[in-house]
């Protein structure tokens, strides 16, 4: 069995966070299981500024954001696996963000589980982000 990809994983749920966010998808609970499904329970992401959210809040915050950032655009940069033991991946990756000409970048590390029932194969179990210097 290979491993699963945690690459596509991240690229695709960021890009559908910026489909998302800028109101490109249809606003419905089955556009919104590509993000929901992907959750593990008990995920938590601990933000750039340092507030822990955990997975029911952040769920809520995103599906009412849906269409707040038209013209959003998010891309990755550097990924790179730190360690893949059993069932468990981490990883590290820069998140890039531009909107109305103004960027941002946060570097992030994110615990990955095995799951067979997610996309790619892979829950999210916890994230944190830190602030970078952008131009």
């Amino acid at each position: 069995m290979h491993d699963p990809d945690w690459q596509a994983e991240i690229v695709e749920l960021h890009n559908f966070f910026m489909a998302w966010l800028a109101g490109d998808l249809v606003k419905n609970m089955d556009s919104f299981a590509r993000c929901a499904g992907t959750m593990a329970e008990g995920f938590a992401i601990i933000t750039p500024a340092g507030g822990l959210i955990e997975r029911e809040a952040l769920l809520a915050a995103l599906y009412s954001a849906h269409g707040s950032r038209p013209g959003l655009r998010i891309w990755i940069e550097q990924p790179v696996l730190r360690r893949r033991e059993g069932k468990l991946t981490l990883v590290t990756y820069e998140e890039w963000q531009e909107e109305q000409g103004r960027t941002t970048a946060r570097r992030s590390t994110v615990l990955f589980r095995d799951d067979p029932q997610a996309s790619q194969g892979l829950s999210w179990v916890h994230v944190h982000e830190t602030w970078m210097a952008s131009n």
